[in-house]
């Protein structure tokens, strides 16, 4: 490595958005849709049950623990699965596409739920 960044191929100055490295990138946009998607469902999650579902505090709060845990500890045995069987690209795919499914889902519930598309549930 030099002083102005990495060597790529060639010895031609590799790819970098602001000098980092192109990974780099992806994976802090896959991090940050990812905390965005857990706290925006976080800070809903117990008002909702309490409101709207009818749930005791008690419950709400149980299934909202149960929540942050299995966020917290899902990363494990998704790299142990990334590792052991999908490979890198595989994981980093069904990763987007399950985090873009869920915000996608959240939106449109959310949407239809206030009204916004005519039909309100």
């Amino acid at each position: 490595m030099n002083r102005a960044g990495a060597i790529g191929r060639g010895g031609k100055p590799a790819r970098s958005l602001f000098g980092h490295p192109p990974g780099l990138t992806v994976l802090f946009a896959t991090q940050m849709w990812a905390e965005f998607s857990f706290y925006g469902l976080q800070a809903l999650l117990v008002y909702y049950m309490t409101k709207e579902l009818g749930f005791a505090q008690a419950k709400s709060s149980l299934i909202y623990g149960a929540y942050g845990a299995a966020a917290f500890f899902s990363p494990f045995f998704g790299g142990l699965i990334a590792d052991r069987w999908l490979g890198r690209t595989k994981s980093v795919i069904i990763g987007g596409f399950g985090l873009y499914g869920a915000g996608k889902r959240r939106t449109v519930s959310v949407v239809v739920r206030v009204g916004l598309l005519g039909t309100a549930t």
